[in-house]
């Protein structure tokens, strides 16, 4: 919740905002952010940008673009890195606290082997 709180006050990228033709609001950010920066010998800010035309994007994309053709393998191919990803993370947490839980409850092993086991077992969080 604080995340998405903080999140909402950071700035669009100038860039961004100049490719979408939004000059107005890439000079306000730039100003703001010299105010707010101190910057020497600006008791004031006034930046002025230029837009380069051949810039200028007419048509956004929409979410739904990364299942058109051209991108569908390469969606579906890190759709499934990503929840292979995931799934092997949290499986090793919940594999490694199992373990964890069995190298402590046996009392037939050195301490000093415990030790390492319970080194490793943590290391899979890392």
């Amino acid at each position: 919740c604080i995340i998405l709180i903080l999140a909402l006050q950071i700035p669009e990228s100038v860039r961004y905002l100049m490719t979408v033709n939004k000059v107005q609001q890439a000079e306000d950010i730039l100003n703001k952010a010299t105010i707010k920066n101190k910057v020497r010998g600006m008791k004031y800010s006034c930046i002025r940008l230029k837009q380069v035309d051949d810039v200028i994007i007419e048509h956004r994309g929409k979410w739904t673009d990364i299942f058109d053709q051209q991108y569908f393998r390469g969606t579906i191919l890190l759709l499934i890195i990503s929840m292979t990803t995931v799934f092997s993370y949290y499986g090793m947490s919940f594999l490694s606290e199992r373990y964890f839980e069995m190298v402590t409850e046996s009392n037939d092993e050195d301490s000093n082997e415990k030790y390492w086991k319970i080194v490793v077992t943590t290391s899979s969080e890392i």
